[in-house]
């Protein structure tokens, strides 16, 4: 009985120091600055030894406006070829790495557009012979029109002329009837006179079915010209879709893309900060480059969550590090919303490294030297409640004075 009374006590004892051990902690998590000494915990609230203006503390890293953007390649391919170097200042759209297959793909490339050219200039070939074939089928018509009724006009009147002379020819052969029948003109006479108006007879036939056929040949010259040209119109637009130009241009654009993959290109204008790249290196999906606009740069600060509130856009910040020749200064450009977990850390071994922080965007006044010490861990006072100076704080001044 005695050593199960000693058991329970010894378990009771236990749980008692293992929630105030809990407790302990979870209050320093929830209350971690001590607004006496930041310093201790990377976090807090302070108040400048001139004039007792309050200063938020927080941590935070030196990074350019944009972040650093790491620039990678598709899985599989591999580094022909690096064009730059780390501190080059690039432009949109500039060379940095080039791949393999980029000779392939660029042959590629050439060769879908050749094949484009030829076919475009082979159905501009066709389209001008199609477009030629339209224009003599029309000319044709137009000939129809106001040729042939001209020609017919004018048999129109050679058979009315024929008409008259084989008329007169009937009326000379009928005076010639009763004088040869008399003996007053000779037989030969009567039969040249017969022969003339048979002749003239024959003639008016012939240019009657001239003339009809004229009528005719009219008629039907009409609609065949009109069938040459509903035909030469459909020729025009086979050559139009004879040869799918669309299919060859997005051969060309497909082609353009796979040699686009093969030259990794900077996003904008910026600083190259980092080469991984290699030739020869095999592409894994690690980043080959990493690029920033370096011409501008901030701090990411990390501010404790119960410190957020008394932060607002546009106040006066000054930054520190002993890697800094002098303190650096700026302004409040952005505040999160979002409450997240520490990524910054002091080096202090008492500092927390779980805290509860909502990051901060302080925009530098200068970019140099900040931009080149990329990824620096600064220490940062916002004055809350007062206007720092616009300019860098020198090393003689007293950094706590706004």
């Amino acid at each position: 009985m005695r050593i199960l009374l000693a058991i329970a006590i010894v378990v009771l004892l236990g749980a008692v120091a293992f929630f105030s051990g809990r407790t302990h902690a979870l209050t320093n998590e929830s209350t971690p600055t001590d607004t006496s000494n930041p310093a201790v915990s990377g976090f807090g609230v302070e108040k400048s030894k001139k004039d007792g203006t309050s200063i938020v503390v927080g941590l935070g890293m030196l990074r350019p406006v944009g972040d650093v953007i790491q620039i990678g390649a598709p899985p599989g391919s591999r580094v022909a070829e690096v064009l730059v170097s780390e501190g080059d200042i690039v432009e949109s759209g500039d060379h940095l790495v080039v791949l393999d297959q980029h000779e392939v793909a660029e042959a590629s490339v050439a060769l879908a557009k050749a094949r484009l050219s030829s076919s475009k200039a082979l159905q501009l070939a066709e389209i001008g012979v199609a477009e030629a074939s339209i224009a003599k089928a029309k000319l044709a018509a137009e000939q129809v029109v106001t040729l042939t009724p001209l020609e017919v006009e004018s048999q129109e009147t050679n058979v009315e002329l024929l008409k008259a002379a084989a008329e007169n020819a009937k009326r000379n052969l009928d005076r010639f009837e009763p004088l040869a029948t008399d003996n007053t003109v000779s037989p030969q006479d009567y039969d040249a006179q017969k022969l003339a108006a048979r002749q003239a007879e024959l003639n008016l036939q012939e240019a009657t079915i001239t003339l009809e056929r004229l009528k005719s040949k009219t008629s039907l010259d009409a609609l065949l010209a009109q069938q040459q040209i509903k035909v030469a119109e459909a020729n025009l637009e086979r050559a139009r879709r004879s040869i799918q130009l669309d299919v060859l241009e997005n051969d060309v654009a497909l082609s353009q893309a796979k040699l686009d993959q093969c030259l990794i290109c900077a996003p904008g204008v910026g600083e190259v900060i980092k080469v991984y790249a290699r030739p020869g290196q095999p592409c894994s999906g690690e980043p080959l480059v990493d690029f920033g606009d370096t011409s501008h740069m901030y701090v990411l600060t990390e501010v404790y969550q119960t410190d957020a509130l008394k932060v607002h856009v546009g106040q006066r910040a000054v930054v520190t590090s002993p890697a800094l020749p002098e303190p650096l200064s700026g302004k409040v450009t952005t505040i999160s919303n979002q409450i997240s977990r520490q990524s910054i850390f002091s080096s202090s071994p008492t500092a927390l490294v779980d805290a509860r922080v909502v990051d901060v965007h302080i925009l530098l006044d200068h970019g140099s030297p900040a931009n080149r010490l990329i990824g620096l861990q600064v220490d940062v006072k916002i004055f809350v409640s007062a206007t720092a100076p616009t300019n860098s704080v020198t090393p003689t001044e007293n950094a706590d004075t706004p």
